[in-house]
């Protein structure tokens, strides 16, 4: 209305000063020269398609001379006023423009309130004629953002800017009506900005803009533009250039063995982890040391680092390696010190009566594909102390192709002792060897194993074995070998602490007195280096290893079954049959660690040639056993099951475990058979269990046999096994009948014993599916490991099965990975799973528990470790959502959410085990941050070096992964300090720290994978942030446009 009133009042004036003006001469100006010439106008027209409803666009009208044609100036004592000729709609917005003493009248404000087909004229009082456009169209209202800024991007190097149009009122992306140009330029910054910098958008809602350079470094702005859009303007981001340095190298990288080295990206400009969109190469070399370095030696960065994995080194001693690339500075490594291993491999006795003797020790120096080193000749020292520290006794032993042989003398005193082996050349290995001698009779050889608490060099220790020891124990006390210095047993309770003082892989067993009987327990303690050097990233095992694998070999056998007394026959109906791989001994090692499998039901012995072939090769005897009685063998002997435990699976499982301890006590028997292929051979202080689909079931009954259990109402003796596998493991918690136990079946806790396990399952079983095989991880108290092989099915464990129809009735799909591909990605991590406990090689806590695979498109790995230095802030397990498990307070900025109940769907979830997680739903198009607050007496974490939780999403449809959440990580501490670290970049995904993995099929469900975040990537963003005062955490979560999704996770906590 104003503006009516604005343009009737222009009229009026321009009316009384033509009656002031008089008669005169033709429009030339009265006196005060004030009345316009008459002109003619000519318009630009809008574009045939382009203007959209209720947005502002502009049309340019030209003043031309009528009688030369010429362009001609209009004074602003002449108006000119746009309307409608035809069209749906209504003209508002700055329809009435005073000449600008010029040949031109821009129109930018003209609006029209509908969409549909336009015409408009303008007219102005002294014009000859109105001008008329040409017919346009009039369409949606659109709106430009951008989809896609760099990260971090290079100077003069190109990038990439994506924009995307949406609808400004629902906010979700939308094509506009018709195809539009789009114009990139500088917003802010004051370099030169080059490249194709206007594209047309001819269809759907993106344009990317691919070939842009910027020859400065610093921050800038960009602003996109387009007719009939509001423009539009990225947040400043910066233009840097890339610094590379060397990751922290290991300590003693195995020789020949498969290791990783890295380095990191930080902007020139910024100081900070910088990564660059698109990414950079690299190539890595060595510069020194006389050896040969192979492997993968060109990568490309993700995120903020560049990784070379798949690296081999030839040669003992010091090397330097240099890291060049087109994009950065060269960067030279530290000295990397390259290393051999000694190995001790205990013949047979190690614990003996006073004056008795020992068996012979073999050690063995290694690389790190556990060949012997034979390049240069040696001697191993060796000396035998008491567990005062005392030597007793000491000598050398030549070195031939890498092994030499110790016998200890044998002692009349009794107590513990240690046989500690060192070499110097080709450069610096030790090992020791537990000893002890009793006059006390043991209750089992060689006793229950216990994964003792690992903890960190200087820092405070606290653990106990008398979860592992029979109730009838009166006392504790040191049977063979020595503690780690610094720590203490306590002899009443079997409680070990203090502050150990020297890092190492220790081992020694205690003894739990029953009243002049002892139990053996032999212990692994792992005191790290603070800085956790030991660990030697990108070892990898998926390839055969050297050993010449033997086999298959099969055998018969006898036993009395522990679980139903029945006596199992050589001959007969009720006859055993088991098949074995061995690593062809005249290499590998005269003793070797043991795998005893249990097949799955439907299928044999047979079926599991693959993998004995495999482990064999890497120095390991596998075992199968065949057992048709507990269930069906697929038809494989012959022979009919047990109907009972084959329809009653909780007892065949448990029957099946007492066929996997029989394959154990056949073991014994045949490693002193003189004359027997394994005579000799077997490693009966390393002896691994595992099974698949119903196997696994049994080998979790064998799992809580490994600590003293109860059956029939008396205590048993435990199974001396040192780790348990899971293979697509049925969970005996299924059946509610093993929770308490009766005469039946003995029962199964809803805690995990504290022995090593490795869990596997595989994200499309169709059989064991989803959630059965991932409730273990729930109930890990021990060291655990749990990977989901994505793409694979339940029947690809075995060696020629075809895949499995969907018994679950869930529409899970078929797998989309291969068999060998299934093998390789399962085998690797079984075999470094078995050289972590049998060697207590310390290198491996990378790939098994510190989530060296995050990222992975293969794996999806999350962990239970058992650290000294845990803390965990909220397992979500108290039931009171607003509470952590510290006490300290939880809250959610918006959103909803809840911790009354498990993630885990009705049809495979045990409500027996009670499982609980934060299940979090979270708007789309918003930011939502989860904060925990740690109360003052826990907010201490400086011992710590990392920050550790699972992490789910719930899938909706198709729609699966994280694309469409960046997830962030923010500590805060007491003075208000703060640090932020990005786990998944929906907008510049690269792996990092949560795989960048979209699944396959319908499964509704994703498995738990971990975020594990070093604590120095906060401080390397602050340094000034206080890790003995940590006051908070917040998970950030930033939602595309669309609907709620979900995500859930579970024990946050610092290790």
């Amino acid at each position: 209305m104003k503006q009516h009133i604005a343009t009737c009042l222009m009229f009026a004036m321009l009316l009384a000063l033509a009656a002031c003006g008089g008669g005169g001469s033709g429009g030339q100006g009265g006196p005060s020269g004030l009345t316009q010439a008459p002109y003619n106008m000519v318009i630009t027209s809008p574009p045939a398609t382009g203007v959209q409803v209720n947005r502002p666009f502009s049309v340019v009208v030209n003043f031309l001379d009528p009688n030369s044609g010429q362009p001609m100036n209009v004074s602003s004592i002449e108006a000119v006023t746009a309307s409608i000729v035809s069209g749906p709609g209504t003209l508002f917005g700055t329809s009435t423009l005073p000449g600008n003493g010029t040949d031109t009248l821009a129109f930018n404000n003209l609006v029209l309130s509908a969409q549909g087909s336009y015409v408009l004229k303008f007219s102005g009082f002294r014009a000859n004629q109105p001008a008329v456009t040409t017919s346009f169209d009039v369409g949606a209202a659109r709106s430009l953002r951008f989809a896609s800024v760099p990260g971090d991007a290079i100077h003069d190097r190109v990038f990439e800017i994506i924009v995307e149009t949406y609808d400004p009122t629902s906010g979700t992306a939308a094509a506009p009506s018709a195809p539009c140009d789009i114009t990139l330029a500088l917003a802010s910054g004051g370099g030169n900005f080059n490249g194709t910098l206007t594209k047309t958008l001819s269809s759907g809602s993106t344009l990317s803009f691919n070939n842009l350079t910027y020859d400065q470094v610093g921050p800038i702005a960009v602003k996109a533009s387009s007719f009939g859009f509001l423009d539009a303007v990225t947040p400043n981001f910066i233009i840097d250039s890339v610094v590379m340095s060397f990751d922290p190298p290991p300590v003693n990288v195995p020789v020949n063995g498969t290791f990783a080295l890295g380095v990191s990206l930080t902007g020139q400009y910024s100081g900070q982890p910088i990564e660059p969109t698109p990414g950079i190469t690299a190539t890595i070399g060595a510069i020194s040391g006389g050896g040969t370095l192979t492997g993968t030696t060109t990568a490309g960065n993700e995120g903020s680092r560049i990784s070379f994995a798949g690296l081999h080194y030839s040669q003992p001693g010091s090397a330097v390696f240099e890291v060049t690339s087109n994009d950065a500075q060269t960067v030279f490594s530290p000295a990397v010190d390259f290393g051999l291993a000694l190995r001790a491999v205990p013949g047979g006795k190690t614990v003996v009566g006073a004056g008795a003797a020992f068996d012979a020790i073999e050690f063995r120096l290694v690389d790190g594909n556990e060949q012997p080193w034979a390049v240069s000749a040696n001697v191993l020292n060796w000396t035998i102390t008491d567990a005062t520290g005392a030597q007793v006794n000491s000598g050398q032993a030549s070195i031939s192709s890498g092994v030499a042989t110790v016998t200890p003398i044998p002692m009349s005193v009794t107590g513990a002792y240690t046989l500690t082996g060192t070499v110097t050349t080709p450069n610096a290995a030790a090992t020791r060897v537990p000893l002890g001698v009793t006059n006390a009779s043991l209750l089992s050889s060689p006793g229950p194993f216990v994964a003792l608490r690992s903890v960190r060099v200087n820092d405070s220790y606290s653990d106990s074995v008398d979860y592992a020891a029979l109730n009838s124990s009166i006392s504790f006390g040191l049977l063979a070998g020595a503690m780690p210095p610094g720590l203490q047993l306590n002899g009443s309770t079997g409680e070990i602490t203090g502050v150990p003082t020297q890092a190492g892989s220790y081992e020694f067993t205690l003894y739990a007195d029953q009243g002049g009987a002892y139990e053996p327990i032999r212990c692994a303690l792992a005191v790290f280096r603070a800085d956790e050097s030991e660990i030697v990233p990108g070892q990898d095992f998926k390839s055969a290893g050297q050993f010449t694998a033997v086999g298959p070999v099969t055998e018969t056998f006898s036993f009395n079954s522990s679980f139903d007394s029945v006596d199992y026959a050589v001959t007969g109906t009720l006859d055993c049959r088991l098949q074995f791989y061995y690593p062809n001994f005249g290499s590998a090692p005269a003793t070797v660690p043991v795998f005893i499998q249990h097949r799955g039901r439907g299928f044999n012995m047979i079926d599991y040639d693959n993998m004995g072939a495999h482990l064999a090769s890497h120095g390991i005897l596998f075992v199968t056993v065949e057992d048709y009685q507990s269930f069906f063998d697929g038809g494989g002997s012959g022979q009919g099951p047990n109907t009972t435990y084959d329809g009653n699976a909780e007892q065949g499982m448990e029957s099946a475990s007492a066929f996997q301890e029989a394959v154990l006590e056949w073991l014994v028997q045949v490693n002193s058979q003189p004359g027997h292929t394994l005579y000799g051979h077997v490693d009966l202080n390393n002896v691994f269990m595992g099974g698949h689909s119903r196997g696994g079931g049994a080998t979790q009954a064998s799992h809580v046999r490994s600590q003293p259990y109860v059956k029939g109402g008396t205590e048993r003796v435990p199974v001396g096994i040192r780790g348990v596998v899971y293979l697509m493991a049925f969970d005996l918690r299924s059946f509610n009948t093993t929770i308490a136990g009766n005469s039946t079946v003995y029962p199964v806790p809803s805690d995990q014993s504290r022995l090593p396990s490795l869990l596997i399952a595989a994200e499309n079983d169709r059989d064991l599916f989803y959630p059965i095989c991932d409730q273990f991880i729930e109930r890990a108290t021990g060291p655990a490991t749990f990977a989901t092989v994505y793409g694979g099915c339940h029947n690809y464990m075995t060696d020629a099965s075809n895949p499995e129809p969907d018994y679950s009735s869930q529409g899970i799909a078929a797998p989309y990975i291969t068999r060998s591909q299934q093998h390789e990605r399962v085998f690797n991590l079984v075999v470094a799973f078995i050289r972590r406990w049998a060697n207590l090689d310390l290198s491996l806590d990378g790939l098994l528990y510190n989530n060296e695979l995050a990222g992975s498109d293969e794996v999806g790995v999350t962990a239970w470790r058992n650290m000294a230095e845990r803390v965990v802030v909220d397992d979500h397990q108290g039931g009171n959502k607003l509470l952590n498990s510290l006490g300290g307070t939880n809250s959610l900025s918006n959103g909803s959410w809840s911790t009354s109940s498990g993630v885990y769907p009705t049809w495979g979830s045990f409500a027996s085990l009670n499982v609980r997680h934060n299940i979090i739903t979270l708007s789309g198009g918003s930011d939502h941050t989860y904060a925990s607050a740690i109360p003052a007496a826990n907010q201490d974490v400086s011992s710590a070096r990392r920050l550790i939780f699972r992490l789910g999403q719930i899938d909706q449809g198709n729609i699966k992964g994280y694309d469409w959440v960046t997830v962030r990580v923010r500590l805060t501490d007491t003075q208000s300090d703060a640090a932020t670290v990005t786990l998944f970049d929906r907008k510049n995904q690269y792996a990092q720290y949560l795989p960048d993995y979209a699944g396959s099929g319908s499964n509704v469900f994703d498995r738990f994978i971990e975020a594990n975040v070093p604590l120095d990537s906060f401080t390397g963003v602050n340094q000034n942030l206080s890790l003995n005062q940590l006051q908070k955490v917040e998970l950030i979560f930033e939602t595309a446009q669309g609907a709620s999704r979900q995500v859930y996770l579970d024990d946050i906590r610092f290790e």
